[in-house]
């Protein structure tokens, strides 16, 4: 009926009659009562193709009743009985609507913004400007159509992306993820229509001043949407890095990182301020008590955020205002160091230690910045300290609790999010990469601390491979606990062989007889490895070979060769050479081995294990590395 033509010339009559069946249609959709009913009567696809003819209306009311009718429609999934809450459409129905009203949505946008620049502007308006917005029909479709490549290029086409671009700066949420969503395929589209600029601009103009929980997590919610747009954005190309470094608003958008990531800090301050001698107990503790609830539920939205700033800034920190920047605030750096002290979360921890690597490693190779706080040797220290724990537990007697915005880990994992691949092996060896480039401003106290912390981590991760070796059913895959040790291995035989280049390659110690058991508990784990790394590379042959497999035994294959390079180095150095004792080395590895696999080792021995490695006659690699 919304398509109907009226046979004379009565236009009166039929404008009458499709603003009578969009009004009935749009009542339904209010209802919810429209979605369900043409998904039950198979009408669905009919009659999204009628509602969007009719919507190339002059009349702005029809017009109106229409795009509220298919926002309903596409609330309620196609084959689908349950109702999520969000648009759902197929990839042709995307097609379809956007050859049919992407013109005509794109256009109200746009009008819309060019409506609102022609008025006087009011601060009271803007919040509820953006919240009408959001919920307006053509914005929502847009946005969800834009997340479809086949309707994304019919859109490029009418002015849909600028528009979408228009409505993410004003803050919309739903415009700023549609906008993310174009950047992960296709990041030329955005930078030909310059869509970064106006994600920078709510990053570097909408601050932190929220005046209920609500509006703190919404902020929150936000920001990380923003800063993982940008994240990716420069990750895409260098040509979107170097825009985004050229936009003038760039440095406030630093800014606004720091302060996120800075804000527990500020917090825990706040928490920590003496209460005044007339404030009455019990009511101080129930206040606290309700900041604590209100907290509760505002930490995972604020430690999302926090990790998005922390990956944007790693992103652009080889330019010149980020790294300037980081260098000069030091409450940036406290805030990162205090993550890795205090923080139960490894996402954080891992995207802290990634920030602290890239920033350590451009200090170490850019002298131009003279006398700054946070030298090479601050961060050799920070690196050192982290290397030292065996387990990343925050020390209950140091720090009494833990950091405000992290007291719910209950919160934290309900509220879907970044990841789940982060663990300490991880983490530890983002720490040793980070340690390869500043190792030279250790001193040889410390450094002999960090070679003996370092052989601790290699004793336990070998008697973790040798427990998953020495299972029945071993098929390749680590468990959570032991994934990503490869790496970490290979980082570890990596900053041994740096510290063969000085003249005490285990460090100096004065007490001889600590020095020679560590210098044998060292040689004794290379035994070991290498024997291991046989039987973990035949196991991967025989057994179902899978993509993780594949990837440690990469890492375990390149520790194996610089294990064999380290052991050499020592066989030619006749001073350190003399001081092992070699047969009683090799005895005890042998013998570790066997008890750590429970008889099951196929190499008893080290010269078993070397032979089987000449007698195969590959790199396994160079092999896997193309594999890969």
């Amino acid at each position: 009926m919304l398509s109907y033509k009226s046979n004379g010339d009565d236009d009166e009559s039929e404008a009458q009659i499709h603003q009578l069946f969009s009004r009935i249609i749009c009542a339904s959709s209010t209802n919810g009562v429209l979605g369900p009913s043409l998904e039950k009567f198979g009408l669905r696809s009919q009659a999204i193709l009628s509602i969007s003819h009719a919507c190339e209306t002059e009349d702005d009311e029809v017009q109106q009743f229409c795009l509220n009718s298919l926002a309903s429609i596409f609330s309620f999934p196609a084959t689908s009985t349950k109702d999520d809450g969000r648009l759902c459409l197929t990839a042709s129905e995307a097609k379809t609507i956007a050859k049919a009203i992407g013109g005509t949505l794109s256009s109200i946008v746009l009008e819309r913004f060019a409506t609102r620049a022609m008025e006087e502007p009011d601060d009271h308006l803007v919040e509820s400007n953006e919240k009408s917005i959001e919920q307006a029909p053509e914005v929502m479709l847009l946005c969800m159509l834009v997340s479809f490549k086949e309707a994304l290029m019919e859109l490029c086409k009418v002015g849909g992306l600028e528009a979408i671009s228009l409505v993410s700066s004003e803050g919309v949420s739903s415009a700023i993820f549609a906008m993310t969503e174009v950047v992960r395929d296709s990041p030329s589209v955005i930078l030909e229509i310059q869509g970064h600029i106006s994600i920078m601009d709510v990053l570097s103009t909408d601050k932190m001043e929220c005046s209920t929980q609500s509006q703190m997590i919404k902020w929150f919610h936000k920001i990380k949407a923003s800063f993982d747009f940008l994240t990716i954005f420069c990750k895409g190309s260098n040509e979107g890095k170097k825009a985004v470094s050229e936009v003038d608003s760039f440095p406030l958008c630093i800014q606004t990182a720091s302060e996120i990531i800075c804000s527990p800090l500020e917090k825990d301050s706040e928490d920590i301020t003496s209460p005044t001698e007339d404030e009455n107990e019990s009511e101080r503790h129930e206040e606290k008590k309700e900041k604590e609830e209100e907290e509760e539920e505002e930490d995972p939205y604020r430690k999302h955020a926090i990790i998005a700033a922390i990956s944007f800034l790693s992103e652009m920190v080889d330019t010149r205002p980020c790294l300037d920047f980081i260098l000069q605030d030091g409450n940036l750096i406290k805030a990162l160091v205090s993550f890795l002290e205090r923080s139960y979360d490894l996402d954080l921890i891992l995207n802290s230690i990634e920030l602290l690597k890239s920033v350590s490693f451009h200090t170490g190779t850019n002298e131009e910045f003279g006398e700054i706080e946070y030298s090479q040797a601050y961060f050799s220290s920070t690196f050192t300290n982290l290397l030292g724990r065996m387990h990343l537990n925050v020390s209950r007697k140091k720090y009494p609790e833990k950091l405000p915005f992290l007291r719910s880990s209950m919160n934290q994992r309900s509220l879907n999010t970044t990841s789940s691949n982060s663990n300490t092996n991880l983490i530890f060896a983002k720490a040793a990469e980070g340690m390869e480039s500043v190792l030279d401003q250790v001193d040889e106290d410390k450094k002999a601390k960090l070679i003996s912390d370092l052989g601790s981590h290699l004793m336990s991760l070998l008697k973790e491979l040798a427990i998953d070796l020495s299972r029945k059913k071993f098929n390749g895959k680590s468990s959570f606990s032991s994934r990503n040790s490869g790496m970490f291995v290979c980082n570890i035989l990596t900053l041994l062989l740096i510290a063969c280049n000085n003249t005490h390659p285990f460090g100096e110690n004065e007490d001889t007889d600590n020095k020679t058991h560590f210098q044998d508990s060292l040689i004794s784990s290379l035994f070991q490895l290498i024997i291991l790394y046989e039987t973990f590379e035949d196991k991967c042959d025989t057994d179902a070979k899978t993509d993780e497999s594949e990837e440690e035994l990469c890492y375990w294959a390149a520790a194996r060769t610089q294990s064999l390079q380290f052991l050499s180095y020592i066989l030619r150095n006749k001073r350190l050479s003399s001081s092992i004792s070699w047969n009683n080395v090799m005895a005890e590895s042998e013998s570790r081995v066997s008890i750590l696999m429970k008889g099951t080792a196929l190499y008893s021995d080290i010269f078993q294990a070397i032979d089987s490695a000449v007698e195969k006659k590959k790199d396994m690699l160079p092999e896997l590395s193309e594999a890969n």
